[in-house]
């Protein structure tokens, strides 16, 4: 797999174990509205816990636009 670049949403939550708003998870779109991204169920990982499990955009501390999201795409060599 190979890194791509795109735009996209950065959703920050608060770790259920450390209390930190460690855990985050990303998500490649672009133009969709506020609500839209708040609905849905994501999969993320604390870093400092090394804990993954879904959560819900409704739950999130913070959530960032960024310009430059790092995705991952399928199918391509190094």
């Amino acid at each position: 797999m190979t890194g791509a670049e795109t735009r996209g949403y950065i959703l920050k939550f608060r770790c259920v174990y450390c209390g930190r708003h460690e855990v985050s998870a990303d998500y490649p779109c672009e133009g969709m509205p506020i609500d839209q991204i708040k609905a849905r169920l994501y999969e993320a990982n604390c870093k400092a816990w090394s804990w993954n499990s879904k959560v819900c955009g409704v739950s999130a501390v913070q959530i960032y636009y960024s310009l430059g999201l790092k995705v991952k795409v399928r199918g391509k060599a190094h």
